[in-house]
């Protein structure tokens, strides 16, 4: 069985928020997902409804 979330067509907010949880829970650190959002042009931890995603992620 495959994975369909890493396929499935939704909110750009779920997938940015999943990068974010995995930078500080794997301990990638603040700069690597400044660097991110840099190249992205969103962070997703300034948009509404970030801190409910990000525990629904975490």
């Amino acid at each position: 069985m495959r994975d369909r979330d890493t396929v499935a067509v939704g909110q750009p907010k779920w997938d940015l928020v999943t990068v974010e949880v995995r930078c500080r829970r794997f301990g990638r650190g603040q700069q690597n997902y400044a660097a991110f959002t840099d190249a992205y042009g969103r962070d997703v931890t300034r948009r509404p409804g970030y801190r409910t995603l990000a525990a629904s992620r975490g």
